[in-house]
């Protein structure tokens, strides 16, 4: 298959390159990738000021895509759903333990820069009918950081929040 390879913590130096297109193992499902958005984390990565990434990888942590197979168990989703996947696919929910933030896609593990994608099935949630794949990549990483300022806060039932626009 067809990707975009990092060689090395530098802007310049993205590669054209063909990979080995992942087979879905048990409770994954594999992704035809649709779009790609960017992240700050990818541009740190991409610019050498993120530790630990080993290149070359292939970069950019948030995308979404159709569903192209299922691997064994998996169960809640079919071929051809399109699906977004979380930046961290091992944190499946509630307070983040330590094992669970170890791998990221884009850095650790395989990013949205590639045809395909091989991926847990806990890790992804289908995108809602009237978003694009383009605008549906944007939420993953974005949504994180907001989940992670309301559980900051304390936000509940009752509390009022009101939000800048950066954008």
């Amino acid at each position: 298959m067809k990707a975009i390879e990092l060689t090395q913590p530098r802007l310049d130096a993205f590669r054209a390159a063909s990979v080995a297109t992942p087979e879905p193992q048990r409770g994954e499902v594999l992704i035809r990738q649709r779009a790609a958005s960017l992240n700050f984390v990818d541009v740190a990565v991409a610019s050498g000021n993120y530790p630990g990434p080993v290149f070359p990888l292939i970069p950019v942590a948030d995308g979404a895509g159709e569903i192209v197979a299922l691997g064994e168990g998996v169960t809640g989703f079919a071929v051809g759903d399109r699906v977004v996947a979380h930046a961290k696919p091992r944190w499946i929910g509630g307070r983040p333990r330590p094992y669970e933030m170890r791998e990221m896609r884009g850095i650790s593990l395989p990013g949205s820069l590639a045809e395909y994608v091989a991926l847990p099935a806990n890790s992804v949630v289908p995108v809602p009918a009237h978003l694009s794949f383009e605008a549906a990549s944007t939420l993953p990483i974005a949504g994180t950081t907001a989940w992670n300022a309301l559980r900051a806060a304390d936000v509940g039932p009752g509390s009022v929040v009101v939000l800048l626009g950066t954008g």
